[in-house]
């Protein structure tokens, strides 16, 4: 609560100075969007996918090739141009010594290169050279290999034994001594601008030249094991994993819009009670807004104290009314934290904050982890723990339960 006074009282304080405003443009939000059965695939087991020059994009699974149309993946009678490159690959394999072709890239003049499970092969007419890597005190003979060309004419490839790019007659290689995040590698696709892609068995790897990104976990793929990726013009990702499709792509965005998605989704899915505490809001399936669970917690005093902090900076930063109103709720509802417990049966002294409040309307709080005999379980394995009732009291006009085991930490952060 004295974090959100003094806010308020920065806020104040800042709108009477005169200063030259901070213009601040859109930047590159990174998205993603996921595609499964319900969006025209007939497997979501993708072995590759690919863009061809008219930017269509084509999946390949077991059940046939996919064409991306209208938002939807639509299923065709036979294989499609952007694999052609299959049958190069096959035959490639059947060379003495070269072992299975995984991939194949083409320079500028169009001088294959191709990645096997054996090497790294250049070639020279139909002569196949093999490559053994070297940077500083790194000299490699990869196996496993995937290329691709970036948009600058530089060489890179993934294999088993890191990230390698060939740029004027000099390697560069990368372990994750380096800052590669994962190194069981699958797949590699560079984009325009130099940025390669690279899939792992875990998760998906980026890197700008500079800086390493990783994606793994549902919130950028539907399963972690990458097998293909293609990028678009846009440079834009489309990833083929074991689980569906992702496609993580760049969204042009401002600060303020990306502040109004989220002043929407807190309204709509993480406010509780008629005071608005904001709260994390518990779903029945992962990434899923349906049916959603929201409870007291020891917390959500402290999440609305930041909330509202942020709404006091957000107010001096754009003189928004909204963001002033927003603000002023945060406070309410932290005030009646120091309200809630006055004038109850067990009041506590003058000053006292609840830990949180729950409404009487839901089932009683007292009942189940918090009976006496459920507390004495609670002190036989933790030593501090104290044993009294009732530990949610109801407050004078009966509407409400407040939780009294507060503790410093809720003191500090309520």
């Amino acid at each position: 609560m004295f974090l959100l006074i003094l806010c308020v009282n920065f806020g104040t304080l800042g709108a009477d100075e005169n200063r030259m405003p901070s213009i601040v443009g859109p930047f590159l939000q990174e998205m993603r969007t996921f595609y499964s059965e319900q969006d025209g695939l007939a497997d979501v087991d993708v072995q590759r996918i690919a863009i061809d020059s008219a930017r269509r994009v084509y999946a390949r699974t077991e059940s046939g090739d996919f064409e991306f149309r209208n938002g939807q993946w639509a299923a065709l009678g036979k294989p499609t141009n952007p694999f052609r490159t299959d049958m190069e690959l096959d035959e490639i394999s059947k060379s003495a010594g070269l072992g299975q072709a995984l991939s194949v890239a083409r320079d500028a003049t169009s001088t294959p290169v191709y990645g096997t499970t054996e090497g790294l092969f250049f070639t020279s007419g139909a002569k196949f050279e093999q490559q053994f890597p070297e940077h500083g005190n790194r000299r490699w003979a990869p196996t496993n290999v995937r290329v691709d060309y970036d948009g600058l004419g530089r060489l890179w490839f993934c294999s088993k034994q890191g990230v390698g790019c060939f740029a004027d007659g000099e390697w560069t290689l990368h372990t994750g001594a380096d800052g590669l995040p994962y190194d069981d590698l699958t797949s590699i696709a560079c984009s325009n601008d130099g940025t390669v892609w690279c899939g792992t068995t875990k998760g998906v790897v980026r890197f700008d030249g500079q800086n390493w990104a990783y994606r793994q976990g549902k919130r950028w793929l539907p399963n972690d094991d990458v097998r293909d990726i293609a990028i678009d013009a846009d440079g834009n990702a489309w990833i083929a994993t074991a689980g569906g499709i992702a496609f993580i792509y760049f969204k042009p965005m401002t600060l303020a819009e990306k502040a109004e998605y989220y002043e929407t989704e807190i309204d709509r899915f993480h406010r509780r009670t008629k005071f608005g505490y904001v709260i994390e809001a518990h779903a029945p399936v992962p990434g899923g807004k349906q049916n959603l669970r929201l409870g007291a917690s020891d917390n959500d005093g402290l999440w609305t104290s930041m909330y509202g902090a942020g709404e006091c900076f957000a107010y001096g930063a754009t003189k928004s009314p909204e963001s002033k109103q927003r603000a002023k709720r945060a406070f309410e509802a932290l005030r009646f934290l120091s309200e809630a417990p006055k004038g109850s049966k067990h009041a506590p002294p003058d000053g006292f904050i609840a830990r949180t409040v729950l409404e009487t309307t839901a089932p009683d709080p007292n009942l189940g982890s918090y009976t006496l005999e459920a507390q004495r379980r609670f002190r036989s394995d933790d030593g501090y723990w104290r044993v009294y009732e009732p530990r949610w009291p109801k407050s004078a006009d009966g509407e409400y339960y407040w939780k009294s085991d507060t503790s410093s930490d809720e003191l500090d952060g309520h």
